[in-house]
C-alpha cells in the first residue's frame, strides 16, 4: 500500500482552494498570519533547492519577509492563508482591489486550514 505524505496531503488541500490572480506588485494581503509545520518544510525545501536564504518565522509580525520588490518570492509554495485570500466568502479574506468569482465559503475555509494545521 502506498503511503500518502503529509506534502501530498497538503498539495491535494491546496488544490481545493479556488484559483484568484493577484494584482502584480500589490502585497496589500501580505501580512502576519501562523503557518503550518507542513509549510514551513515545503518552503524550506524549495528554498534550499533554489539557493535562497530562508527568513521563516513561526509567527510573522509586520510585514511578510518574503515580499521582495513588491513580489512574493515564494508564491509557487506560499501558505493556505495566502492562498485563500481573494476567494473566501468572508470580509476579512475578500480582496477588495479584484473580486473573484470562484468563493468558497467560511466554512470551507476553516475546514481546509484544521486539515492543513492537523498535518504533521
Amino acid at each position: 500500500m502506498l503511503a500518502i505524505t503529509s506534502e501530498g496531503k497538503l498539495k491535494y488541500l491546496y488544490s481545493k482552494i479556488p484559483k484568484f490572480n493577484c494584482i502584480p506588485r500589490c502585497t496589500a494581503c501580505c501580512g502576519p498570519h501562523p503557518w503550518a509545520n507542513v509549510e514551513h518544510r515545503v518552503i524550506a525545501k524549495w528554498m534550499s533547492e533554489r539557493g535562497m536564504v530562508e527568513k521563516f518565522s513561526k509567527t510573522m509580525f509586520g510585514d511578510c519577509q518574503y515580499i521582495e520588490n513588491h513580489k512574493c518570492s515564494i508564491y509557487e509554495v506560499r501558505p493556505v492563508l495566502c492562498r485563500l485570500f481573494g476567494v473566501v466568502d468572508t470580509p476579512k479574506l475578500m480582496c477588495s482591489f479584484r473580486p473573484s468569482k470562484g468563493h468558497i465559503s467560511d466554512e470551507e475555509a476553516r475546514e481546509i486550514m484544521r486539515k492543513v494545521f492537523e498535518l504533521p
